[in-house]
């Protein structure tokens, strides 16, 4: 256990999440959590990987945060079956939680599905949050090999996506794609079966709202050749390829 802080109040809730450093992600799981202690609710946070020197300040000063399933290696064979890898430090985190975690009332997941069916023998109230299908931001399937092993993490997830007792989705445009790669699910939960959109929330008060912000944007605005016409694009995520940010610059083109 690397928090001292202890939650205390109403209904418990567990947040399992795979790795609790600095991205969107994590920012919305930090978020969640903070806001149900706001609301009176008792939550921990379990998780394989938490670095305290390498997190967002409200993960390790305002949250009950729990590490295991740490042991099991990220990656085997010099960096491959890191999907395969994730799916078992969930599974030993969630083992952890539910035979020596206690009573929760409710469970919530993220990123990785798998371990919902086990959760679900302990509480049925299991909520998963679906940032995008998994299975998509693996594009290299050249291999027989390699679309022999996604076949079957991409049905794990799947499956096991679509025993969770709520699912929601981060825009409507996740929802449709949602819906498109996951047909097992809607004969699951029935054919005009949707998951919720529930857009990730911001905490307003991160925004720098001050006079030298504001100098410094009209500044970048003001070095253009002609300010009206020009286009100025901000990302707000991390640089990395399934990011694939050079395609917003296409579609601009």
């Amino acid at each position: 256990m690397l928090s001292q802080k202890q939650t205390t109040g109403g209904k418990k809730v567990a947040i399992l999440h795979p790795d609790l450093g600095i991205g969107g992600a994590e920012q919305l799981i930090i978020n969640v959590a903070l806001a149900l202690q706001s609301e009176g609710y008792s939550v921990r946070v379990y998780t394989p990987f938490f670095d305290p020197n390498r997190c967002f300040k409200e993960a390790r000063e305002e949250l009950d945060v729990h590490v295991h399933g740490d042991w099991f290696p990220r990656a085997l064979f010099g960096g491959r079956f890191i999907a395969l890898c994730a799916y078992i430090r969930m599974l030993l985190c969630a083992l952890w939680v539910l035979f020596f975690g206690g009573h929760y009332d409710y469970y919530i997941l993220d990123q990785v599905s798998f371990p919902v069916p086990l959760l679900r023998l302990r509480q049925s109230n299991v909520f998963f949050y679906c940032h995008y299908p998994d299975k998509l931001l693996s594009t290299d399937r050249r291999s027989f090999l390699k679309r022999f092993y996604r076949f079957f993490l991409d049905l794990i997830e799947e499956v096991t996506t679509g025993m969770a007792k709520t699912i929601v989705v981060n825009s409507r445009f996740t929802q449709k794609v949602f819906l498109d790669n996951f047909p097992l699910i809607r004969r699951m939960k029935g054919r005009a079966y949707k998951p919720e959109v529930v857009y990730p929330s911001i905490d307003e008060k991160a925004f720098i709202k001050n006079k030298e912000f504001k100098e410094t944007i009209e500044t970048l605005i003001g070095r253009q050749v002609n300010p009206e016409k020009t286009i100025i694009m901000t990302s707000l995520n991390r640089y990395e390829r399934k990011k694939n940010i050079p395609l917003a610059l296409e579609a601009k083109e």
